[in-house]
């Protein structure tokens, strides 16, 4: 992970609960209810929106590219 930035670091660490659940599907047969698929999609939709949108620069305060903090 040290040619990653913590951004995208971070959402491969919070992927991980759908990755386990894929392969526990995929190996062991699992099924995924709706509450699954649901879940599965907050959780990309949410890390997705964070990769989108914590790349737009904060114009307001005069700060280019920097976290808010």
């Amino acid at each position: 992970m040290r040619d990653v930035s913590a951004t995208e670091t971070a959402i491969i660490y919070g992927l991980e609960p759908i990755w386990g659940a894929a392969f526990a599907w995929a190996m062991l047969g699992e099924r995924w209810g709706t509450t699954g698929f649901v879940g599965a999609i907050f959780i990309i939709a949410g890390s997705l929106m964070f990769q989108i949108l914590g790349s737009i620069p904060d114009v307001s305060r005069g700060n280019s590219y920097q976290m808010n903090s």
